[in-house]
C-alpha cells in the first residue's frame, strides 16, 4: 500500500455501520481521524489446498481506509478494502479458482504476539577493497558479487564496464551497448525482523541528464527485481547518499542490484559506488524522529509514479507528509507546517495565489506558479 493520507479521497470514506456508530450522531467512530491509502496491490499465495495458485489483487472503488469503526463491521479500531482480483497461477491440486472477481478485506487491527526469536542483530558491507569478494562489516554476505557484463563477458572486477577501482564500484556502458551492466550480491536475511539498505555514489564530469542506473532489490534470489530507486536527471559531478527500508524483502536469498539501465556511454561518463551496506535488527524499528510536517500539493492525490515516489523518499527520511489536492488547498492547510511542496503535477490555476502570501517556505516543480508566487523579478 502507499499514498496514505488523511483527507478522504474522492469516494471515501466508506461507511457501512449504522449511523449511530458515527462521531456526528454520539458514536466512537471518527471518520476524519481514519488514514486512507489511494493505492493497493499485491499477490496472494495458496497454502494448503490451494498451494500452488497465485492471485494478484489491485483496489477499487473507495480507499482502504483505516481506524476506529473502519472496517465496517464494528467500532474496534480495524481497516477495510476493495479490490479485484486476478488468477495468474490456479492451484496444483485441488479446486479450480474462478479466473477474476471483486472482493472485500474487513479486520481488526491488534497487536500481535512477538514470541521468541533466534534473530542476532548483524550487518554486512563492502567498501571494495577487495574486488568482488569484500566482507568489511561484522558478518559475511553469502556469496561474491554476481557480474552481468554482456559486452566484456564478465572481465571480473580490473576490466570491462563493472569494474572495482582504487575503493571504487564503476559503472558505465560504454559505448552506449545496451547490454544493462550490473553487479548483484546476496545476503541471508531469513531471521531479521528489519533491515535497511545503504550506499554513497558518485558521478563523473560527463554524467548527463539521461544517464541512468538502476538500484533493485530481490527477495527471491534474483528471479525476480523491484526497484527502489532510478538514479537519472544528474548533470555532470555530483555526490550522494541512499538508505532504503528493504523490510518487505527479506529472505533468505535477498539480493541488491546495481544496473546500468540506461547510457552511461560517452566519455567520462561513469557512476562510482563508495560502499554498500545492509543492516538488520530483530524488533520493530524505532519510528522516525522527525517532527517536521510536509504539506505535499498534488494534482491528485491518486497518485502518478513520480509523486509516489517523492512521498516515500520523505516519509523514508522521517518527514510526516500530508497529501492535498491543488483544487482543495487553502492557505490554513499550510499553517502549522514546516515546508510546502507544490508538484508539477498540479494544474497552476488551481493553486494561483491561494498560497503566495503564507508564511511558509514553499518549493514548486510547476514552472507557471512562479509568478503567482512573487518567485520572479
Amino acid at each position: 500500500m502507499s499514498g496514505m493520507t488523511t483527507v478522504a479521497p474522492p469516494g471515501s470514506p466508506k461507511k457501512q455501520l449504522n449511523a449511530s456508530a458515527y462521531v456526528e450522531n454520539g458514536g466512537p467512530a471518527d471518520s476524519s481521524t481514519w488514514r486512507y491509502y489511494t493505492n493497493l496491490s499485491g499477490t496472494l499465495s495458496g497454502i494448503g489446498g490451494f498451494a500452488g495458485a497465485q492471485v494478484s489483487i489491485a483496489g477499487t472503488g473507495s480507499a482502504f481506509q483505516a481506524g476506529v469503526g473502519a472496517n465496517g463491521k464494528n467500532v474496534n479500531n480495524g481497516a477495510s478494502s476493495w479490490f479485484t482480483w486476478s488468477v495468474s497461477s490456479q492451484p496444483s491440486n485441488g479446486t479450480y479458482l474462478p479466473q477474476s472477481g471483486q472482493g472485500d478485506f474487513n479486520m481488526d487491527l491488534v497487536d500481535c504476539d512477538k514470541g521468541t526469536t533466534d534473530c542476532v542483530p548483524g550487518q554486512v558491507r563492502d567498501d571494495f577493497d577487495d574486488g568482488f569478494t569484500g566482507n568489511t562489516g561484522a558478518d559475511d554476505w553469502s556469496g561474491n558479487w554476481i557480474e552481468n557484463d554482456p559486452q566484456s563477458g564478465g572481465a571480473g572486477p580490473n576490466a570491462g564496464q563493472v569494474r572495482v577501482i582504487n575503493g571504487y564500484l564503476r559503472l558505465d556502458d560504454q559505448p552506449n551497448t545496451g547490454g544493462e551492466p550490473s553487479l548483484a550480491r546476496e545476503v541471508d536475511l531469513s531471521d531479521a525482523s528489519f533491515a535497511t539498505l545503504r550506499f554513497d555514489f558518485d558521478t563523473s564530469s560527463g554524467v548527463d541528464y539521461n544517464d541512468a542506473v538502476t538500484v533493485e532489490i530481490s527477495s527471491d534470489g534474483g528471479a525476480t527485481w523491484t526497484t527502489l530507486e532510478v538514479i537519472t536527471g544528474i548533470e555532470g559531478e555530483v555526490w550522494d547518499d541512499r538508505e532504503f527500508d528493504i523490510s518487505a524483502f527479506i529472505s533468505a536469498e535477498t539480493q541488491v542490484r546495481f544496473r546500468v539501465s540506461q547510457y552511461y556511454g560517452g566519455d567520462w561518463e561513469f557512476l562510482w559506488v563508495n560502499f554498500v551496506e545492509i543492516e538488520w535488527g530483530c524488533d520493530t524499528p524505532p519510528p522516525p524522529t522527525s517532527s517536521k510536517e510536509i504539506l505535499f500539493v498534488v494534482g491528485d492525490i491518486w497518485l502518478n509514479a513520480g509523486d509516489t515516489a517523492i512521498q516515500t523518499r520523505l516519509e523514508g527520511r522521517g518527514f510526516n507528509v500530508t497529501l492535498i489536492a491543488a483544487t482543495d488547498v487553502t492557505p490554513t492547510d499550510a499553517q502549522a507546517r514546516d515546508l510546502v511542496i507544490i508538484s508539477s503535477t498540479v494544474y497552476s490555476g488551481d493553486v494561483g495565489t491561494t498560497l503566495t502570501n503564507v508564511a511558509v517556505p514553499i518549493i514548486t516543480w510547476e514552472g507557471w506558479l512562479y509568478d503567482d508566487l512573487g518567485m520572479t523579478g
